[in-house]
């Protein structure tokens, strides 16, 4: 983590070898008591790659609360990415606060047109394997996301929520 910039808390632990890439005038901020899961053996449910964290763009702030839990986690932060306490990832989850590529193919050519917006993520939430959440949502404290979920607009506190996209499900 010093090695990238990266600031951590007490009692940060890595399980396999995690990948951080911070761009220059970044900041990646990770709390204290904080697994960070990235070797195939270490989640019995299979992880497909690393843990990879990553800045994308001068002035991005990706901060990560207290006891959190990755396994094969890909946040990709251009702007703002917020992750509360108490946070589970299951399996190969992404979080990503930017398109990456602009839907237009002439900004597509050119490197342009790409959007981003804040990603914020309550304590005590848990989103399941394989989920994905996209730039512009807000997930309220104590919320659970089904696996497989693409969370695509924001979902609120104590709930269950899940599919393609996201929806809430009921109330916790």
């Amino acid at each position: 983590m010093a090695y990238w910039g990266v600031k951590g808390g007490k009692n940060v632990s890595f399980l396999g070898r995690t990948i951080f890439r911070r761009y220059p005038e970044t900041s990646i901020i990770i709390g204290s008591n904080c697994t960070f899961q990235s070797a195939e053996w270490s989640n019995i449910v299979g992880i497909s790659r690393r843990c990879m964290i990553s800045t994308l763009k001068k002035e991005a702030i990706l901060k990560i609360g207290d006891k959190c839990g990755f396994s094969g986690a890909a946040i990709s932060c251009a702007e703002s990415i917020t992750i509360g306490d108490n946070v589970l990832l299951g399996i190969n989850v992404i979080i990503t606060d930017t398109d990456h590529h602009s839907l237009d193919a002439q900004e597509r050519r050119e490197n342009t047109g790409i959007t981003s917006a804040p990603v914020i993520i309550g304590n005590d939430v848990w989103i399941g394997a394989n989920s994905m959440i996209l730039k512009g949502v807000n997930i309220g404290n104590n919320t659970v996301i089904a696996a497989g979920s693409v969370v695509t607009a924001s979902i609120p506190a104590n709930v269950m929520a899940g599919g393609v996209p996201a929806k809430v499900i009921k109330k916790l």
